[in-house]
């Protein structure tokens, strides 16, 4: 048995089921639901790894205008380590892009 807002299903998963969380009723639609929420998936999980990316990014370019006053060596440092960054993100975006 499984638990899902408060309601219990049956597990394995069976039409039952599926009709009991979306309301299908055939395999056809049950199919394009369980696509529909891949989907939704994969792009909540991209969007939060962009996020993420974007801040790390971003928070070490910051961290070079404060290092540039205290120390140019750890300012080139952390500018070394945010090209080596890009670089790697683009190179896996074009992969993904390919995949997906």
């Amino acid at each position: 048995i499984a638990i899902y807002k408060d309601e219990l299903y049956n597990l394995p998963f069976n039409m039952n089921t599926f009709h009991q969380l979306w309301g299908v009723t055939t395999p056809a639609q049950a199919k394009a639901k369980i696509q529909e929420q891949d989907e939704r998936e994969k792009a909540i999980l991209n969007q939060s790894y962009q996020f993420a990316g974007m801040f790390t990014f971003f928070a070490a370019a910051c961290s070079m205008f404060v290092l540039v006053a205290v120390s140019m060596e750890a300012a080139l440092a952390v500018l070394g380590v945010v090209a080596v960054y890009a670089v790697v993100w683009l190179i896996a975006n074009l992969y993904l892009s390919k995949k997906l």
